[in-house]
């Protein structure tokens, strides 16, 4: 396959996975977007735009879903990892705006890994992104967040405690 047709066809796949992430068909992203990102590095070892929306896509995709043979962790992992990728490249394009996004999703990455004060590292640097950028309604979507870790944190707790009672008396109940 020539390199343009490759590069169409990586571009294919991307929107194919774009289309998935919003239906939210997790398992469907990682197909078409880790076929894009195959097709993407045969193409361009250094990474493109292309390349680093993949490895977002992708990594939004590992941050939601569980993949039947892989623990959370596992997925949280290689969302972290696809995510530095995209910050690396669009970083070196200048994309800041994307760097921010990144830093903004890392920081819900941690949120479900219970890491407050990771989340509280990424979604301040998105703050400052954004901030640098003029991008104000994206600087007070953040705040909002930032101001709202502690209630966020609480509310994981209060879950967390229902679900140990809701255990307990499940088991109570078995006996």
């Amino acid at each position: 396959m020539r390199m343009k047709e490759q590069q169409k066809l990586a571009e294919h796949y991307l929107n194919v996975s774009k289309y998935y992430l919003r239906r939210k068909e997790w398992l469907n992203v990682i197909r078409s977007a880790r076929y894009a990102l195959q097709l993407k590095e045969q193409i361009c070892k250094d990474g493109d735009s292309v390349t680093a929306e993949t490895c977002f896509v992708l990594g939004c995709a590992y941050c939601e879903c569980v993949v039947p043979s892989h623990t959370p962790s596992e997925d949280w992992d290689k969302a972290e990892e696809l995510w530095h990728k995209a910050k690396e490249i669009w970083g070196r394009l200048g994309n800041q705006v994307e760097v921010g996004t990144i830093h903004f999703n890392l920081g819900h990455l941690y949120v479900k890994r219970g890491d407050i004060s990771r989340v509280r590292e990424h979604w301040e640097f998105a703050r400052d992104i954004y901030k640098g950028l003029g991008r104000d309604q994206m600087v007070q979507h953040v705040e909002e967040q930032i101001a709202d870790i502690p209630s966020i944190f609480e509310k994981i707790k209060q879950a967390e405690a229902w679900l140990n009672e809701e255990d307990t008396r499940l088991h109570q109940n078995d006996k």
